[in-house]
C-alpha cells in the first residue's frame, strides 16, 4: 500500500487514496487484545444516533434508522419497497441520494411528486455504477443512501447480478461505510424462489439489519425487521 493506510479487515478500496482493489491481503495485528466487561446493572451506554423515518415505522426500526449501519430491504415485486424508501428519504430530513439503475431520473423524479416527496435535502439517479454512486455519497456529505438494487449493480469487473459481482458490490458498501460511518445505506434486494436474499448464501449476514416488506390482505403493508 503505497500510501501506508492499515486496517484490521480487508477492504476493496484503500479509504485514504481511494484505490480500488490495492488493498493488501495481510491483516495487521496488535500484540495485545483489549476485552471491555460491562455489567448489566450498569447504566446504559449511550444510544446509537439515530433518524427519523416516520412515526409508523420508527418503532420497527428501533426508533428510525441508526446513522452509520448498513439496512438490506426485500420483498415481493410491487409490495411498495420503492414508495416506501422513497418516502423515508423525504421524511428523513438528512442529505439523502437515491440511485436506481431499474428505473431513470424521471421515473424517480415522478415518484418522488407523487408521493409528496420532493425536498431539498433529497436527490436522485440512476446508474448501475457502483463505484460512482459511493464517491458520489461521500464527497458530496449524503447521509442516506439507498442502492435499488443489489442485483442490477456493477462492481466494475464481473458480470451484473452474478454472485461475485453482488458478493463484491456488498463488500464495496461495507468498506465505504467503515471508511464513513455518518453514511447510512439502504440496499434493496431481489429474492429468489424461496423467498430469501438472491446472491451468494448468507449475504445478508454482512449487513446490519434484514428488512421484510411485504402485503397482507388488500390494504395492509407488514414490515419485518430482523
Amino acid at each position: 500500500m503505497q500510501c501506508g493506510y492499515q486496517s484490521n479487515t480487508y477492504l476493496l478500496r484503500c479509504p485514504e487514496c481511494r484505490i480500488w482493489y490495492s488493498f493488501p491481503d495481510n491483516k495487521t495485528s496488535s500484540n495485545q487484545d483489549e476485552v471491555t466487561i460491562v455489567k448489566t446493572t450498569d447504566s446504559p451506554l449511550p444510544r446509537i444516533p439515530r433518524i427519523s423515518v416516520g412515526e409508523l415505522t420508527n418503532p420497527c426500526l428501533g426508533g428510525g434508522l441508526a446513522i452509520g449501519k448498513v439496512y438490506m430491504i426485500g420483498g415481493e415485486a410491487g409490495s411498495g419497497k420503492s414508495t416506501l424508501l422513497n418516502q423515508w428519504c423525504s421524511i428523513s430530513s438528512r442529505k439523502a441520494l437515491n440511485d436506481s439503475a431499474e428505473e431513470s431520473t424521471q421515473e424517480l423524479h415522478e415518484r418522488s411528486i407523487r408521493s409528496y416527496s420532493v425536498r431539498s435535502h433529497y436527490d436522485v439517479c440512476s446508474t448501475s455504477n457502483l463505484a460512482m454512486v459511493i464517491e458520489i455519497a461521500e464527497l458530496n456529505g449524503y447521509e442516506v443512501v439507498v442502492i435499488d438494487s443489489l442485483q442490477t449493480m456493477s462492481d466494475g469487473d464481473n458480470v451484473v447480478g452474478s454472485m461475485l459481482g453482488i458478493k463484491n458490490c456488498l463488500q464495496m458498501i461495507l468498506d465505504s461505510r467503515e471508511a464513513h460511518p455518518h453514511i447510512t445505506y439502504i440496499i434493496v434486494s431481489q429474492l429468489n424462489g424461496e423467498g430469501n436474499f438472491f446472491g451468494p448464501q448468507l449475504i445478508d449476514h454482512g449487513v446490519d439489519v434484514t428488512l421484510m416488506f411485504g402485503v397482507k390482505g388488500k390494504d395492509l403493508r407488514v414490515l419485518v425487521a430482523t
